[in-house]
């Protein structure tokens, strides 16, 4: 098994549907986007580069754990998924617009493992990192 850095980048369409627009992984093989998804692929900076796709999702599951290293990440914010979840997995990823109390309220009450998990995301994965070369 080879751990392979990727990268699925996001934007929130009208109607709160999530729209995989770009994905960037650093190998090929058995299991990996090939292009066939629409798009263009391309190569950067040691990259495999699929973009200009268009993939709508209500919502997206994932299971975080310390080996997948799964990070979210919103503008220049990132948090490590694996801390926060603890096992308790799958997560699911969606779009929700809650009244700024209720995400204030939660906020505070999770402040600790939120700022925990954004020191341990540290930063992207390079392509140097990567294991099995």
């Amino acid at each position: 098994m080879q751990k392979v850095p990727w990268v699925e980048q996001f934007q929130i369409d009208p109607g709160d549907v999530m729209v995989l627009y770009r994905t960037r992984f650093g190998a090929v093989g058995a299991g990996l986007p090939s292009g066939d998804e629409g798009g263009t692929v391309g190569i950067e900076d040691g990259w495999i580069v699929i973009d200009g796709m268009h993939r709508e999702f209500g919502s997206v599951v994932l299971s975080p754990s310390s080996f997948t290293e799964h990070r979210l990440t919103v503008g220049s914010r990132a948090w490590a998924l694996w801390p926060l979840v603890a096992g308790r997995t799958p997560v699911t990823i969606a779009v929700s617009r809650p009244p700024i109390g209720l995400v204030a309220a939660w906020t505070i009450a999770h402040a600790g493992p939120l700022g925990r998990a954004a020191a341990e995301a540290g930063p992207e994965p390079a392509m140097g990192t990567m294991e099995g070369n």
